[in-house]
């Protein structure tokens, strides 16, 4: 199950299925779940605007969650994981993941493809960034990359 549907449908649970304000949505993951940070929850807010996961409800500024949530059953534990966050992805550059799956491969003589299949696979079952996945699977792959996990830790101290 797609983690954006399930805070989706989670959100629109909380907030009694009725049409609701952007505003609302923000505050509900921030002061009412403790799921994100104010200007995370407005990124996630947009984005789910953005897939249409919220549409333009019955009255102006006014949005209402998609039919796609329909039936969707969200566990009682169910915490989105730290991937999800929109500004993981502004914290780490996009070109980190590439140069620690690049040294991996030029060190180790795993592919470029099974390192990205193996790094996807483990970043969703420990709900990591996908660069922390990546610097986990060169160590299974018996490398150490001290450069490159200092940067991401580095880049991530400084959000």
């Amino acid at each position: 199950m797609d983690d954006l549907r399930l805070v989706v449908t989670r959100l629109w649970d909380l907030l009694g299925r009725r049409p609701v304000s952007s505003k609302e949505l923000v505050e509900a993951l921030y002061a009412r779940l403790h799921w994100f940070r104010p200007s995370e929850a407005e990124e996630l807010v947009a984005e789910m605007q953005r897939q249409g996961l919220f549409q333009h409800g019955p009255s102006e500024g006014m949005l209402v969650a998609s039919s796609e949530i329909e039936g969707i059953v969200v566990p009682i534990t169910y915490r989105p994981p730290p991937n999800l966050r929109p500004s993981a992805a502004a914290v780490a550059r996009p070109d980190l993941l590439a140069r620690i799956l690049e040294t991996t491969a030029a060190r180790s003589e795993v592919g470029m493809e099974a390192l990205r299949e193996e790094t996807q696979k483990l970043a969703g079952e420990l709900g990591v960034w996908p660069e922390a996945a990546a610097l986990l699977v060169a160590r299974r792959h018996g490398l150490d990359l001290p450069e490159l996990r200092e940067e991401l830790d580095r880049r991530l101290r400084e959000g």
